[in-house]
């Protein structure tokens, strides 16, 4: 895993809104891929489109909790299929605005938190993003 840092921040007064890329960091962390690959992944639909296009191999599971849970509580099973062994994001309530962030986790430790003031902190856990090897078949590394 690489540390990529976000270079977009979300301003939803602006007109129009502008939405940070800091799951696209996220993700360029983890695979380990410049962040301009991932130009308008926003989201969990971007997302797919772009593991399709890019790793076709790899699933992902998206999820959002009913309520929130105190932050590396909710542990899921990662890539590999083992707990604990590989990087997932954890989608957390942002310290910073009243938005949710993303940050890397490898089991119920923090990783790394592409935003620059990271030094903030992150609030309780609302949801996550695992990845899966469902056709190792067609993976090429």
């Amino acid at each position: 895993m690489i540390e990529v840092e976000q270079t977009e921040f979300a301003d939803y007064t602006a007109v129009p809104v502008r939405r940070g890329n800091c799951l696209a960091a996220c993700v360029a962390s983890i695979f380990e891929v410049p962040l301009s690959r991932l130009e308008g992944v926003y989201d969990s639909q971007a997302l797919w489109r772009w593991l399709e296009k890019h790793f076709p191999g790899v699933g992902m599971i998206a999820r959002t909790y009913d309520e929130s849970v105190p932050f590396g509580s909710r542990v899921p099973e990662g890539f590999t299929g083992k707990p604990g062994l590989t990087p997932w994001i954890a989608v957390v309530q942002s310290p910073r605005t009243p938005h949710a962030h993303c940050v890397v986790m490898v089991a119920d430790r923090l990783e790394w938190d592409p935003h620059p003031q990271r030094e903030d902190g992150v609030g309780p856990q609302l949801g996550d993003y695992v990845f899966t090897l469902d056709t190792p078949e067609s993976l090429s590394f």
